[in-house]
């Protein structure tokens, strides 16, 4: 393998430049085209992007990844830079398709559910009551917490057996839920040696964790009943966890196959500042 010496161009510069180091260096591509940093920019716009930080990166690099959070980042440094408007547009052409509503899956207990969305839930077991509720979830230790102040709903029909089981409470089987755990129902007898000693109550063992079945059903149910809280569980989703674009490679080497690969990136800067964004593997193309 030999290492391309032909850097006629600021776009032959930039080749060389990730051959040999795998990085964007702008002066060393001015330098080898002959040309300022200032033109060899110019000349490969759309192909490489100033980062809000200076780094210079390949369009491949920088479009991929975290592309919200570039898109948030680039918004910032355009408010002072105008010059960035060219990331901000780059990127927002690139953003991950939204997950609609219909295609989220919310389980009672997810860390990305607000405690307020999961308390409105709650309240909504026990209808007419409107205080005494508290529902909080415990970062360091990723765990949720029930708590009830209002004896009213602590005595309520719908605790004791409609959200309720006999022997498990409805505020007992909602914070079993939130926190992923199956309710066991246990009696205790005294051995004769004294000890106690628990043994699983199967019939009411089943009759709780029925009654949990039919809790997570209403959750799924009552969250996306309301357009409104549909929307907004939505958007907390994709802001958590709809953020990442795959990245492609667009390297740069000798003979053939890099040139393949240099038309590949040639087409990446193209559709970055272009009217559209698609991007070809280097699979695709070899």
């Amino acid at each position: 393998y030999v290492a391309p010496t032909d850097t006629s161009t600021p776009q032959d510069a930039l080749y060389r430049c990730l051959d040999t180091s795998g990085a964007v260096d702008l002066l060393r591509i001015a330098e080898l085209s002959q040309v300022t940093p200032e033109e060899a920019a110019d000349a490969l716009r759309g192909v490489i992007f100033r980062t809000p930080s200076g780094e210079w990166q390949t369009a491949d690099r920088y479009l991929t990844g975290d592309v919200v959070g570039k898109l948030r980042d680039a918004h910032a440094a355009a408010e002072l830079d105008p010059t960035y408007a060219e990331n901000v547009a780059a990127l927002e052409r690139v953003q991950p398709e939204r997950v609609p509503p219909e295609q989220i899956h919310a389980t009672l207990g997810a860390p990305w559910i607000p405690p307020g969305t999961v308390e409105q839930f709650a309240y909504s077991l026990f209808p007419g009551q409107t205080w005494g509720l508290h529902i909080a979830y415990v970062e360091p230790t990723a765990t949720w917490a029930v708590t009830c102040t209002n004896p009213r709903i602590e005595r309520s029909e719908e605790n004791r057996s409609v959200v309720g089981a006999p022997r498990m409470y409805g505020l007992e089987i909602l914070q079993d839920t939130l926190n992923l755990k199956i309710p066991v129902i246990y009696d205790e007898f005294e051995g004769v040696d004294g000890g106690t000693y628990r043994v699983k109550n199967e019939q009411e063992t089943a009759a709780a964790q029925g009654k949990q079945v039919e809790l997570r059903e209403r959750w799924a149910s009552w969250a996306w009943a309301d357009a409104e809280r549909a929307d907004s569980l939505a958007n907390l989703y994709n802001a958590r966890y709809n953020t990442m674009r795959p990245r492609t490679f667009c390297g740069a080497r000798g003979g053939n196959s890099g040139r393949i690969r240099r038309h590949n990136c040639e087409r990446i800067g193209k559709s970055a500042v272009g009217t559209q964004h698609t991007i070809l593997s280097d699979e695709h193309l070899d």
